[in-house]
């Protein structure tokens, strides 16, 4: 209401000054205008305005337009004019402001009644949001106090199955005791048992070490005598110069340089110039310097090989016989004495197919290594044991004053020993392992799984169960007089 009022005042008070800066320059105008065209003919003046004429007008300092009428100050103040056109309403100004004030106060009243009304309505849709946000958030901790619940509930139904398995468990914890109680009392007994049959055995290992000992001499003594063969230097002291020249030559012919040393071919000569051990007939020597039985397989292509006369002994059959009757009494030896031996004694390694050097070699090195392995089991002084010295080890071994035959105790020597002669047997079988083609040529071949073989086809099978059959029959066989054997000593 009074911003318009402001207004129309303002305006009010520029047209009324407008108006009295007009009206005496429109009189003076006039009357100059009437003074030049007649005086008392009241006709206004005329303006040249845009190539026209207007006659008796007058421009309005406001809108810039040339009006005929204008008003005083009076009617402007009290608003007692209307438009100055003609297309509008020729109602008063005073009349058209009342009407403006009364619709502007009714739109205010009306304005107001609306800002009531919807301050209402906001304040109910304010509601109805919080409300709505507030059923979420209780739909939500509805959601969240179901799980819990449901977490609850299985937290219960946890907590029963634990007690339940608490409960069974005490009572096993209580069957369990009782059992342990009774699992006491029969260790106390068992162990009261086992020191009476240790004490049993204690009592019955010095029989046992008679029995393993006679056995093993009734052994040595008529199925496989062993012996020391000392040298028989015939010594003639009427022999000439010339024929110790020849004598000496004689010597020279029986020698052969083989694998970087000299050695003798010829086997009676050299048991009558060293050392030597006899098993059965056959003699071995001393030093376990086995070189002439490859030297006899090299040379068994040349005139010497096949002319030699039966009456000199041939050093490969008399090597590899003795090198099989050992192996035989090691095997009669480890079953005497119930041990079991690092390599399976073969007894066709020596007496069948004559042998190269690498495999002649690879097979007295596992022959050596079973000697010195039963031995060991005995308690034999290492120190009087070596590796090379086969038959010499077995004397050793057969001797009750240096070792302790028929024990069944652990050994017990000295570690740096043994592991130098294990580095040095290790040494001669890997050495001379390297046309190795079967199996059965690995040195811990008892750590070892039978690579088995199926046969090709039925006649092969039959074949092979033929020979098996065979073979079990032969060890049947000697089985049998060998028992028929040991019958008849005992008796």
């Amino acid at each position: 209401m009074d911003k318009p009022a402001n207004v129309t005042a303002a305006l009010l008070d520029a047209t009324a000054t407008t108006t009295t800066a007009v009206v005496p320059a429109a009189t003076s105008s006039a009357a100059a205008a009437g003074a030049s065209i007649g005086r008392g003919c009241g006709v206004p003046g005329c303006r040249k305005n845009n190539q026209k004429w207007c006659c008796g007008t007058e421009q309005c300092p406001m809108c810039l337009k040339f009006r005929k009428s204008f008003h005083c100050k009076a009617c402007v103040n009290s608003g007692n004019f209307g438009h100055s056109s003609a297309a509008f309403d020729k109602g008063k100004f005073y009349k058209k402001q009342g009407k403006y004030q009364s619709i502007v106060y009714s739109s205010n009243l009306f304005k107001n009644d609306c800002a009531k009304m919807f301050s209402k309505k906001q304040c109910t849709t304010l509601k109805k949001i919080e409300t709505s946000i507030l059923q979420e958030k209780i739909s939500l901790l509805k959601l969240a106090l179901s799980d819990k619940n449901k977490n609850l509930t299985d937290k219960k139904n946890q907590l029963k199955k634990l007690k339940l398995d608490i409960d069974n468990q005490k009572s096993r914890v209580d069957r369990y005791g009782r059992r342990v109680v009774r699992l006491e009392e029969f260790t106390k007994v068992q162990i009261i048992v086992l020191n009476n049959k240790i004490s049993e055995l204690f009592a019955m290992r010095p029989n046992l070490k008679n029995i393993i000992q006679t056995r093993i001499g009734q052994l040595v003594t008529h199925i496989f005598p062993l012996n020391e063969v000392h040298p028989t230097i015939v010594q003639n002291e009427e022999l000439d110069v010339n024929n110790s020249l020849s004598h000496a030559l004689a010597e020279a012919s029986k020698l052969t340089y083989v694998c970087g040393q000299w050695v003798d071919t010829c086997e009676e000569w050299s048991r009558q110039m060293e050392l030597g051990y006899r098993i059965v007939a056959p003699t071995l020597p001393a030093n376990g310097d086995y070189s002439a039985y490859n030297e006899w397989v090299s040379d068994k292509n040349r005139d010497y090989a096949f002319h030699q006369t039966f009456a000199e002994p041939n050093p490969a059959c008399t090597i590899s016989a003795a090198l099989t009757y050992t192996s035989q009494l090691v095997k009669q030896i480890s079953f005497f004495l119930d041990v079991f031996l690092p390599r399976r004694p073969h007894f066709s390694e020596f007496c069948g197919n004559e042998l190269n050097e690498t495999k002649f070699s690879k097979y007295v090195t596992h022959l050596n290594a079973n000697v010195l392995y039963l031995c060991f089991s005995q308690n034999v002084d290492p120190k009087l044991l070596h590796p090379d010295h086969t038959l010499k080890n077995l004397l050793q071994l057969l001797d009750t004053s240096v070792s302790d035959l028929g024990r069944v105790e652990p050994p017990d020597i000295d570690s740096k020993l043994c592991n130098a002669y294990e580095e040095k047997i290790t040494y001669q079988l890997f050495s001379s392992n390297g046309d190795s083609d079967s199996e059965d040529d690995n040195y811990y071949e008892w750590e070892a799984l039978p690579n088995v073989e199926y046969p090709a086809d039925h006649n092969q099978l039959s074949i092979q169960s033929t020979s098996s059959v065979v073979r079990a029959g032969l060890v049947a066989s000697t089985a049998a007089s060998l028992a028929s054997m040991w019958r008849g000593w005992t008796k």
